[in-house]
C-alpha cells in the first residue's frame, strides 16, 4: 500500500497546467495523501463533446473557497450578451457602413460601399465577413414561419452567433484564471465581465475590434493554462481576420513561450501565421487621419465603459511601486506571474494613448485583459491591507524544455510561496469579504446605470427604422394607404435621411430592394458612402467621386428631395435649420416618433448615466421622427 501511495504521489506532482491542478490553495496538496479521483482535466469516459469540455473547463478541481460553477457561469453571461444582441443599438457608424452593408451586399445583392472597400484603396478585406456570411445567407434563403423579416432575422442571428462566440471565450478566461490566480479574483472577473457596459455592448458588434476582443479572452485563457499552440494560433485569428495590428498584444506570450518552450518550438509554432498576417499587412493601405484627441479620451471612456474596474486595474502600477520600495506584497513567482499575463493591458495603452486618431473602439481588445488586471489587482490590493495571504499559481523559476509533441505547457504546479506577514484577528477577513462586496456593489450598480443610459437614450434610430420596416411598409409589400401603383414591387421608394445619415442601422432594417436610403443636403459637407453596383462584379467596380481625403461629392445627394423623399428620418433639433428637412411643412405626415437624448443639451453625469427620478430634470429629449412626405406619396381616399 506505501509503494502505491508513492506512486499515486509522483503522479500528481508531474501533472502540468491542462490537468488544472488547483491553482488557489496554499501548498497542502502533498501533505493531504493520494486522491483517487481522476485529474479533473483528464480524459473521461462520455461524449466527445462532454470530454472537450472537461478539457477546457475545470470546474471539478476541489479548491479552496467558492465561486458559480461553469454552468451557471454560463446562463449568467449568455443571457447578458443575448439581452446585449436585441437591446444594443449601433453607436459607431464605421460599423454600418464598413461591415453591415457590405455583408448585405454579399447576401442580398446591394448595400452601401465606404472608400475603404473601394479597389483603388482596398483598406478592407472581406474576409473577416465570411462566416458572418455563411449565417446571414443561411436565414436569408430559408423560410421562416415568423411574422418578421428575414433581413432583420439575419441581422439578429450574426449578432447572436457572436454573443455565443463572446460568451463561450469568456467562460475559458474565467475557469483559466481560477487556475492561474485563485477563485476570489476569478469571482471579480466574471462580475466585470458580465455587468461592464464595455463589454456588453462590443461583444455583440461587428467591428474586427470586437471580434479581436473575443479572441483575446479566449488567448489569454489558454495562455494562462500553458495551451501555448492554441494560444498562438487565437492570436493568429485576431490579427489575420480581426486587426492586424493586435499582433503586438502577444509580445509578452512570445517572451514567456521562449522561456518557457524554446525558440524553435515557438519559431515552429508562429512562423505560418506570421508569413500569413506580414502579408495581409503589406497589402493593405494606411488610413487617413479624422480627428485627433488626447489621451484623456481614453481615460473618459474607460471610465464610462468600466467606472472603477478602470480604477481597480490602476492599482496594479501602485502595487508594483509599493514593492519596488521594499514592501513585500508578492512572491517572486507571484510578482513574475503578475508581470507577464497583465503586461498587454499596458502595452496597448501605451501604445494607442500616443497615436493621435482615438476612437473608442480602438481599445475593445484588451477589455479582456483591462478586467483581467482589475480583479487581480483588486484582490490582491484587499489582501494585503488585511493581512491575507496572496496565493495562486507560481511560474516555475527555471526554463525547461520540452521534447513532446504536445502544446500542453510542461510546468508543475507547486506549493506556492507567501509572504509571512503578522497574524491579525479574523476581523480582517470578515473586512476582506465586506470590501470586495461593496467594490462589486458600486461596480454593478455603475454599469447598470450607464447601460441603461445608452439603451434607453440613444436607441431611437434603431427603433424607428424596425417600425418603419415592419408597420408602415409592411414587411416589403409597400406603403400603407397609399394608391396602389406604389405596391408594384417595380416602384423605387426613397427614405432620405440628412444630418442623421451616420445613425443609419444598416439596410438589413430595410423590407426590400426596392426600399432605398438616399442623402440629402445637411450640415455635413464630407463624403458619404454610395450604393455598391449591383452585379456580380460590384466588388471591383469603383464608385465615381470616390476618395480618402473625406471631399465631398456632389452627386452623392438626392436631386429634387421635395418632389422625390417619400420618407424623411429626422432627429428634430430646436436650432435646426428648417431648409434641412426637404418636405414643406404642408406636406408632412408624422408617422412614428422616439425621443432621443441631445448630447449637447445634456448635462454631465446624467447623459452618461441613469439616475433615477434625478436624470429627466438634467437631460434634454429631442423627437426623433419618421415624416411621410404627403405630396410624393399621397394618402388614398
Amino acid at each position: 500500500m506505501q509503494r502505491a501511495s508513492n506512486s499515486s504521489l509522483r503522479r500528481r506532482r508531474t501533472r502540468g497546467p491542462d490537468s488544472r491542478e488547483p491553482a488557489g490553495t496554499p501548498g497542502n496538496e502533498v501533505s493531504r495523501g493520494p486522491r483517487t479521483e481522476p485529474a479533473a482535466g483528464a480524459p473521461r469516459k462520455g461524449s466527445k463533446v462532454k470530454r472537450a469540455a472537461l478539457v477546457l473547463f475545470s470546474r471539478y478541481n476541489k479548491l479552496e473557497g467558492w465561486t458559480p460553477n461553469i454552468v451557471t457561469a454560463a446562463f449568467v453571461v449568455l443571457f447578458t450578451r443575448i439581452a446585449a444582441a436585441i437591446l444594443s443599438g449601433i453607436a459607431d457608424c464605421d460599423e454600418t457602413y464598413n461591415y453591415w452593408e457590405p455583408l448585405h451586399y454579399l447576401v442580398y445583392g446591394y448595400g452601401f460601399e465606404a472608400w475603404e472597400y473601394s479597389p483603388k484603396f482596398g483598406l478592407r478585406s472581406y474576409a473577416f465577413l465570411a462566416p458572418f456570411f455563411g449565417i446571414s445567407s443561411l436565414i436569408a434563403r430559408s423560410s421562416v414561419p415568423l411574422d418578421y423579416d428575414a433581413r432583420v432575422l439575419s441581422f439578429f442571428a450574426v449578432r447572436i452567433f457572436l454573443a455565443v462566440m463572446s460568451t463561450a471565450a469568456d467562460l475559458y478566461l474565467y475557469d483559466s484564471t481560477i487556475w492561474r490566480f485563485g477563485k476570489a479574483p476569478a469571482r471579480l472577473l466574471l462580475v466585470f465581465l458580465v455587468a461592464a457596459p464595455g463589454t456588453f455592448r462590443a461583444s455583440v458588434e461587428l467591428l474586427p475590434s470586437s471580434f479581436s476582443m473575443i479572441c483575446f479572452s479566449a488567448f489569454a485563457a489558454s495562455w494562462m493554462v500553458g495551451e501555448y499552440r492554441r494560444a498562438i494560433g487565437l492570436l493568429a485569428l485576431a490579427s489575420l481576420l480581426g486587426w492586424p495590428y493586435t499582433v503586438v498584444i502577444g509580445i509578452p506570450m512570445a517572451a514567456h513561450v521562449v522561456y518557457r518552450k524554446g525558440i524553435t518550438f515557438f519559431l515552429a509554432a508562429g512562423i505560418p501565421f506570421g508569413c500569413l498576417l506580414l502579408l495581409i499587412i503589406v497589402k493593405g493601405a494606411g488610413s487617413e487621419i479624422f480627428g485627433v484627441e488626447d489621451w484623456t479620451y481614453y481615460a473618459l471612456n474607460l471610465v464610462l465603459n468600466f467606472n472603477v474596474a478602470s480604477a481597480f486595474a490602476c492599482l496594479s502600477p501602485a502595487l508594483w511601486l509599493l514593492q519596488s520600495l521594499g514592501l513585500k506584497i508578492w512572491s517572486l513567482p507571484q510578482a513574475f506571474s503578475r508581470v507577464i499575463f497583465l503586461s498587454p493591458c499596458w502595452i496597448w495603452l501605451a501604445i494607442f494613448c500616443s497615436v493621435p486618431h482615438k476612437e473608442e473602439r480602438f481599445l475593445a481588445p484588451i477589455y479582456p485583459f483591462l478586467l483581467l488586471t482589475a480583479a487581480v489587482s483588486l484582490n490582491d490590493t484587499l489582501r494585503y491591507a488585511c493581512g491575507i495571504d496572496i496565493v495562486d499559481t507560481p511560474e516555475p523559476a527555471a526554463k525547461e524544455q520540452s521534447t513532446s509533441s504536445s502544446d500542453r505547457a510542461d510546468e508543475v504546479p507547486a506549493a506556492m510561496t507567501t509572504i509571512a506577514r503578522r497574524k491579525r484577528s479574523e476581523h480582517w477577513t470578515y473586512a476582506y469579504f465586506a470590501m470586495s462586496f461593496a467594490a462589486v456593489v458600486v461596480f454593478v450598480a455603475l454599469s447598470i446605470s450607464r447601460t441603461y443610459a445608452v439603451v434607453d437614450y440613444f436607441n431611437a434610430p434603431f427603433k424607428l427604422f424596425q417600425s418603419l420596416s415592419r408597420h408602415e411598409l409592411q414587411g416589403g409589400i409597400g406603403p400603407r394607404a397609399s394608391p396602389s401603383n406604389f405596391a408594384d414591387g417595380e416602384v423605387e421608394l426613397n427614405l432620405c435621411i440628412g444630418k442623421e445619415w451616420y445613425r443609419f442601422p444598416t439596410s438589413f432594417f430595410l423590407p426590400g430592394r426596392r426600399f432605398r436610403l438616399r442623402f440629402t443636403r445637411s450640415t455635413h459637407s464630407g463624403l458619404l458612402p454610395k450604393y455598391f453596383k449591383e452585379d456580380e462584379n460590384g466588388t471591383k467596380a469603383e464608385p465615381e467621386g470616390m476618395n480618402m481625403f473625406n471631399k465631398e461629392d456632389p452627386t452623392q445627394y438626392l436631386e429634387n428631395p421635395h418632389l422625390n423623399c417619400h420618407y424623411f428620418i429626422d432627429l428634430q433639433l430646436p436650432d435646426d435649420n428648417p431648409r434641412e428637412n426637404p418636405i414643406p411643412v404642408e406636406d408632412r405626415m408624422i408617422l412614428f416618433r422616439e425621443e432621443f437624448v441631445s448630447v449637447e443639451r445634456s448635462n454631465q453625469p446624467f447623459r452618461s448615466f441613469y439616475i433615477p427620478w434625478v436624470s429627466e430634470a438634467y437631460i434634454y429629449r429631442a423627437p426623433y421622427l419618421v415624416i411621410r412626405n404627403l405630396k410624393a406619396l399621397p394618402l388614398t381616399s
